[in-house]
């Protein structure tokens, strides 16, 4: 009789009515609160993607200001730097450079020389990257 009456009781796998149901509980709770604890990454991650997949600028700080420092470091003196322009379209880093000077003209050659060598350094650890070097005004 007593046997019966513990079969009668429990429930399949084990549990029994009205058990010890607590420390499953209590593991649900435990993975809710990793879950909002570690959420933040991927939604960062997908947020990113997101402004970069449409053609906005690219949001990695420290690649960026990497990117900015070969440019500026390697421009001549006399070309000033207006502002730089970085998208990324999955692997494909794009790089707008808009260059001004104070001479009435530019000379062709020494841009495209100094579009060149940044480039050249810039493709050794990033291979799919286009480079445009965008003055104002006219170039001779």
């Amino acid at each position: 009789m007593k046997e019966r009456r513990r079969q009668k009781d429990s429930m399949p796998g084990g549990a029994e009515l009205g058990g010890d149901f607590i420390p499953y509980l209590a593991d649900s709770i435990f993975v809710l609160f990793l879950t909002t604890l570690l959420i933040k990454e991927p939604v960062a991650i997908i947020k990113n993607s997101l402004i970069e997949m449409a053609g906005g600028t690219l949001q990695d700080h420290d690649k960026r200001s990497y990117f900015e420092e070969v440019v500026h470091q390697n421009m001549p003196t006399h070309i000033l730097v207006e502002d730089v322009f970085i998208s990324k379209n999955g692997s494909q880093y794009i790089i707008l450079v808009y260059i001004t000077t104070y001479q009435p003209s530019y000379l062709k050659k020494e841009i495209i020389d100094t579009k060149n060598q940044i480039a050249r350094i810039l493709q050794k650890d990033h291979p799919h990257l286009s480079l445009e070097m965008i003055p104002e005004g006219k170039a001779v």
